[in-house]
């Protein structure tokens, strides 16, 4: 078989797959290569729409070498599933963590920032790229700011003052 005809195979096979997700099963688009998923991700006729609930989160003051977990939240608005095709890491000080299944129009998903400020110091601003299928604009910036102690700082020992660290 030559390249076009195994071309057109793959855009035929990925057009039943779509054609077969207008259910309502969670489990929509599972189980298909990645290559698949992105072939199905990229075509423009399977663009979609995202409402970020945060695009934006400040961490508030944390000291030096603290490890935080920041929630990013956002719905699929429109009526195609919805893929997190990337997300970049803000710096090496950071790791990122989604699911790659396809969200379902009307679900919600998360995007998770673990941050480590080990070898951060002062105000802080970090930003992530998310990669989407999504109309208008496939990428989108999600920030984090906030301010790291120094660990030899003096600390103040306010109670009011504590938090949870995990922050949606």
């Amino acid at each position: 078989m030559n390249y076009p005809s195994k071309l057109n195979l793959l855009w035929l096979t990925s057009l039943f797959l779509i054609m077969g997700c207008i259910g309502d099963s969670p489990s929509q688009l599972r189980g298909i290569t990645p290559e698949e998923r992105l072939l199905i991700a990229r075509d423009t006729s399977n663009y979609t729409y995202i409402k970020w609930i945060e695009t934006s989160i400040n961490f508030g003051t944390i000291n030096s070498g603290d490890k935080i977990k920041l929630i990013y939240r956002f719905k699929n608005v429109g009526e195609k599933p919805l893929f997190i095709l990337s997300v970049s890491e803000a710096c090496n000080c950071s790791t990122t963590e989604y699911n790659s299944d396809p969200i379902q129009p009307g679900k919600q998903g998360t995007i998770t920032v673990n941050f480590n400020s080990k070898t951060q110091i002062d105000a802080i601003r970090k930003s992530l790229i998310v990669e989407t299928n999504t109309h208008e604009k496939r990428y989108h910036r999600l920030i984090f700011t906030g301010n790291v102690r120094d660990c030899c700082a003096e600390i103040d020992d306010d109670p009011e003052d504590e938090s949870d660290y995990i922050i949606k």
